[in-house]
């Protein structure tokens, strides 16, 4: 076992350390883009950007920052696209 440690360059703990933070950041993924849903619902005309400084403007934590915060909305369908003078959700 301790050769196929050493073959994928991880130690028995690293491993274990690297899986407990995929977890943690697929549940940290999971919240955030929860509460992204919501206040889309409220403001369904902001861009990522302006949804996550409003938020943080509210005393809301996010605990990501805003490239990633954008990248995880995209990557949930979530952005707003310009029709004409008029936003829409996707």
């Amino acid at each position: 076992m301790e050769q196929l440690y050493r073959e994928v360059g991880y130690s028995r703990q690293g491993l274990s350390q690297h899986q407990k933070s995929e977890v943690q950041i697929d549940k940290l993924k999971s919240d955030v883009l929860e509460l992204a849903k919501v206040w889309r619902a409220n403001h369904p005309g902001f861009s990522a950007r302006t949804l996550f400084y409003s938020i943080l403007n509210q005393g809301i934590y996010l605990g990501v920052g805003i490239n990633r915060f954008e990248r995880w909305v995209a990557e949930a369908g979530m952005n707003v696209r310009k029709v004409g003078h008029k936003y829409q959700n996707k």
